[in-house]
């Protein structure tokens, strides 16, 4: 059974400064963060030796993330722009890198080789052509495998910039969180009138005390932006 503790929202204007500040996207900002929780979740709540170890060595740890394309609006049917057109890929989280500094620039590398217009147009082509031609059992196959060498799958979207009343001149919404249930641990992130909420969605035997790791999701913006920060002081002083 799959449980969902959720983080506390964290502010857009404190991952947009800290965008602006180490020049990187908001993305880069929040993944590096969700990095750094999942590593100290990992030493301080589970006890893994490879983290707690004071001599660090390197790490696999694999996520999936969805890239959402472009679609072309047909003026005939409108309606069939509204569809998702995703790509799944696979990038690294720098779990084993010990610094909030070191975690964000590894992060926007990781995000940059994804966003390459030659991955990105040699993926497409590799996916629509395996899609066209593999059967059905195959593409199950490989979608069970693709998830199995995963820690954990991670959506992030953006939503509304602005209040929500539902029903409209009703209560507004002080938050919006996606939730559902996948093949490996789910970590749904939304912004929503200018805040980033989070959960997790996973099995709690594998994240015990699950809320712990949302705490520490939020507290991991507190240290990039003290990273950012002391980085501009040390830049003005020299």
């Amino acid at each position: 059974t799959g449980f969902s503790p959720r983080s506390p929202p964290v502010p857009m204007s404190k991952i947009h400064d800290i965008k602006v500040a180490a020049e990187c996207s908001v993305n880069d900002v929040i993944m590096a963060a969700l990095s750094g929780a999942l590593r100290r979740y990992g030493a301080e709540v589970r006890q893994d030796p490879k983290l707690v170890s004071e001599a660090p060595e390197a790490i696999e740890f694999k996520s999936i993330v969805m890239i959402a394309l472009p679609r072309k609006v047909n003026e005939k049917h409108p309606e069939e722009s509204l569809a998702n057109k995703m790509l799944f890929a696979s990038c690294p989280l720098p779990i084993d890198a010990q610094t909030p500094a070191e975690r964000l620039e590894r992060t926007q590398e990781a995000f940059d080789n994804l966003k390459s217009k030659a991955y990105i147009t040699g993926y497409v082509s590799l996916t629509n052509f395996v899609q066209s031609v593999a059967p059905r059992a195959v593409l199950k196959k490989l979608a069970s495998e693709t998830f199995s060498k995963h820690s954990l799958l991670v959506t992030n979207v953006p939503n509304a910039t602005v209040p929500v009343e539902v029903p409209a001149g009703g209560e507004v919404m002080r938050e919006i969180h996606m939730v559902f249930p996948n093949l490996i641990p789910q970590v749904s992130i939304l912004t929503y009138n200018g805040f980033v909420n989070a959960n997790l969605v996973a099995d709690p035997a594998l994240f015990p005390s699950g809320e712990i790791l949302g705490r520490m999701f939020a507290e991991e913006f507190d240290r990039l932006q003290e990273v950012v920060e002391q980085t501009a002081v040390t830049s003005i002083e020299s």
